[in-house]
């Protein structure tokens, strides 16, 4: 009546009444099973568009199931995008039926890999730090992955993998540089949170990483030098996110005893000009202080001996003097007595 169009689905069986021919039939409005219908198919072509075009490689999976089990074993490939092909050198022909696990895994990391798949499927969602093999050798990935359950078929799974190998180095060569280094090192929140601590810090506390973390620095068994020491702490540290970079001498408790240090908190900024981290910083100073204290002592003591040296020559000075006038007055009086 309306005027509108719309999909019908329509059946009928003929039958013969009266010597005549007849259809029973029947029409039914199928227009939002067909628009449903219609709407996952475009879905699906922005999928594919999306799919082929990413920069990063990309591999459609499907679940299937191991022979002497119905759950989930493994995901095969049903399609991979050019950069797949380019990334992993396997063309999609070629990677079409086969376990992606068997394509990509490097030896002795299969267990890991399929334990990522059954997390993929039950979460609906994964991420994760991941290494596959490429033409290249082994190389480091962030892997994403979604799981799609279409309602005619086995769960989907998109699997994205970008390349984080040089990031990865460049932490590797940091992380490297961090531990190594003779001095107490760590990376805070602007707020005083700590968020890292190098190992040579971590072994002078005889501490472990979780034991600092998370807490302000203040708190840290390295700060329990007393309350007034602990104040200054905090004060440096807002000095610091404020955008200063603060030095001083403090002394830092170990397992053992304390040392003395000289102590920085340097703020790191981002594009804007904001403190996104600060840099806490402590250099063992004790044999430096215990130089300059024997030194200053040898220079007191030096400084005695001369005072000592000064007051023994005037003394001495003192009683020439009193030896000549004593003589002058011996030598008058002989002379006047003589006359």
């Amino acid at each position: 009546p309306s005027g509108d169009r719309i999909w019908a689905y329509g059946a009928s069986v003929p039958e013969r009444r009266e010597g005549e021919t007849v259809f029973n039939g029947v029409i039914l409005d199928i227009t939002e099973r067909r628009r449903a219908e219609q709407a996952r198919e475009e879905e699906r072509a922005r999928l594919e568009s999306l799919f082929e075009a990413l920069p990063t490689p990309v591999a459609r999976c499907e679940a299937h199931a191991s022979e002497n089990s119905s759950g989930p074993e493994g995901l095969q490939v049903s399609d991979v995008n050019a950069a797949f092909e380019e990334t992993f050198g396997v063309d999609a022909s070629d990677a079409r039926g086969r376990d992606v696990n068997e394509i990509l895994v490097p030896s002795g990391k299969e267990g890991e890999a399929r334990s990522l798949g059954r997390r993929a499927l039950k979460e609906g969602t994964l991420r994760a730090e991941v290494q596959r093999e490429t033409p290249e050798g082994v190389r480091d990935f962030r892997l994403q992955a979604s799981c799609r359950r279409p309602g005619d078929g086995p769960p989907e799974v998109y699997a994205i993998y970008t390349d984080i190998t040089g990031r990865k180095r460049r932490e590797r060569r940091l992380s490297a540089i961090f531990n190594q280094t003779y001095q107490f090192t760590g990376l805070m929140k602007p707020d005083g949170t700590v968020i890292e601590v190098n190992d040579t810090a971590l072994q002078f506390g005889d501490l472990t990483r979780e034991e600092v973390t998370g807490k302000p620095l203040w708190e840290t068994h390295w700060a329990q030098t007393g309350e007034e020491s602990k104040k200054r702490l905090k004060e440096a540290i807002q000095r610091a996110a404020e955008g200063e970079l603060v030095r001083y001498e403090r002394p830092v408790r170990g397992s053992e005893e304390a040392l003395d240090a000289d102590f920085s908190i340097r703020p790191v900024t981002d594009e804007e000009g904001d403190v996104t981290l600060l840099i806490p910083e402590a250099r063992d100073i004790t044999e430096l202080k215990e130089r300059e204290r024997k030194l200053r002592e040898a220079k007191e003591e030096a400084e005695k001996a001369r005072r000592e040296a000064e007051e023994a020559r005037r003394e001495a000075e003192e009683a020439r003097r009193e030896a000549e006038e004593a003589k002058e007055e011996a030598e008058s009086a002989s002379r006047a007595k003589s006359a």
